[in-house]
């Protein structure tokens, strides 16, 4: 396990080598500049409207914007790819909490109210409803399942299933103890889901309701709140009491990777780039995870004491992620051009680029100049790196044959 404290400074350095030295052409020479000075990635932030609104979830939703929950400001958020934001309340119940949040397969936004025992469900447009689940649940993680439901979690001791229709079921049977927490769907047609307490557990629950639980693996101090499917067919956990990253196999393997920081790693989801990203809530700071284990840290452009948590990838091919204390959304710029294809999602709407001009009651569009310009921070491309290790070799190779 590498940690590259490189504060988003390009961390390859050449490597002086005694004897000869090897000429390298000009074709050479430009794939090591490129390599050097690949794209970067630049953070943006943009301030919520609402103050101390407590920005917590965020999940891209099938319109084309994100969309997050503000908990304190007892909102409904939506900001466009642009940066401009919608804020909604009117439907919600008072002290709903909103905690998670995810695009659903109806063309909505699904989210879970921590505060009421509720399930929430918003239009693009912005009209809310509500679901009630069992009482005294406190719903937390909730993902789209492979079934066509939305699957939740219920810290006091069950995992939920609630049809696009609003039919809610829960299943406990299985369940060692309580604290679920995260959820989302697997590559394998299941659900997988975290046990925040201790010792920590990841859970697996199948369409139909059966439960498995694994440990073997885990840090014991618990702590684990997100999970996400990532771009290998396996599942990653955020692990922030014991400042690891848990990679899953689907048949239950575990290997935890520890961040080399202080972290307090609480959101995390996979990347448009091939790697996992996660946030810090300890100060300011975001983080990449390749699949291999390899993390990097990246602070420049985030405001100190953001406490950052939720984290998505964004329909235009950037990270998204809220800041909590900070009362900002951060936008991660990969320089990823956004596929545009159009999604399979049913029901989805054309993206919107700015807020409704006269917004319905409970709508509070933001009139805020939005953030700076971010910091590029500069990283190394890998294929790039690979194309200048072939050229170099090649290069090494007619010269021995010149000689």
């Amino acid at each position: 396990m590498f940690l590259e404290l490189s504060r988003n400074r390009p961390f390859f350095q050449p490597t002086p080598r005694l004897g000869r030295a090897i000429p390298i052409g000009p074709a050479v020479a430009l794939v090591f500049f490129l390599a050097t000075a690949a794209r970067g990635q630049t953070i943006t932030e943009f301030p919520v409207p609402t103050p101390i609104s407590q920005p917590t979830g965020i999940a891209a939703g099938p319109d084309g914007n994100l969309w997050f929950t503000e908990t304190a400001a007892n909102k409904i958020g939506r900001i466009t790819p642009a940066g401009a934001i919608t804020e909604f309340s009117a439907g919600l119940s008072v002290a709903a909490a909103p905690w998670a949040i995810t695009g659903g397969p109806d063309g909505n936004v699904w989210f879970t109210e921590q505060g009421m025992n509720k399930i929430g469900r918003i239009t693009p447009a912005g009209v809310i409803t509500e679901f009630p689940t069992q009482a005294g649940a406190i719903s937390l993680g909730i993902t789209a399942g492979p079934d066509g439901n939305l699957w939740f979690t219920e810290f006091q001791g069950a995992i939920g299933r609630i049809t696009p229709a609003g039919v809610v079921m829960e299943f406990s049977a299985g369940l060692s103890s309580i604290s679920q927490w995260g959820i989302t769907a697997g590559s394998d047609g299941n659900l997988w889901f975290t046990q925040y307490g201790a010792p920590s557990r990841i859970g697996k629950i199948t369409t139909a309701g059966v439960i498995t639980e694994f440990t073997t693996g885990i840090a014991p101090n618990g702590g684990i709140e997100a999970i996400t499917s990532g771009p290998d067919g396996n599942l990653w956990y955020a692990n922030q009491n014991n400042d690891t990253i848990g990679r899953v196999t689907t048949s239950g393997v575990i290997t935890e990777f520890p961040i080399g920081t202080f972290a307090q790693a609480r959101g995390i989801s996979a990347g448009p780039d091939g790697n996992l990203w996660f946030t810090g809530y300890n100060g300011a700071q975001v983080f990449r995870i390749t699949t291999a284990g390899v993390v990097t840290q990246f602070t420049a452009g985030i405001t100190a004491g953001a406490q950052s948590r939720g984290i998505t990838a964004g329909p235009d091919g950037n990270l998204w992620f809220t800041e909590q204390t900070g009362n900002r959304i951060g936008q991660i710029a990969l320089g990823i051009v956004a596929p545009t294809a159009t999604p399979t999602v049913t029901g989805t709407v054309p993206p919107t680029s700015t807020p409704t001009a006269t917004p319905p009651p409970g709508v509070t569009p933001s009139t805020t100049p939005q953030g700076p310009a971010g910091v590029v921070v500069p990283t190394l491309s890998p294929s790039l790196l690979a194309l200048f290790a072939a050229a170099l070799a090649l290069s090494a190779l007619l010269l021995v044959r010149r000689n």
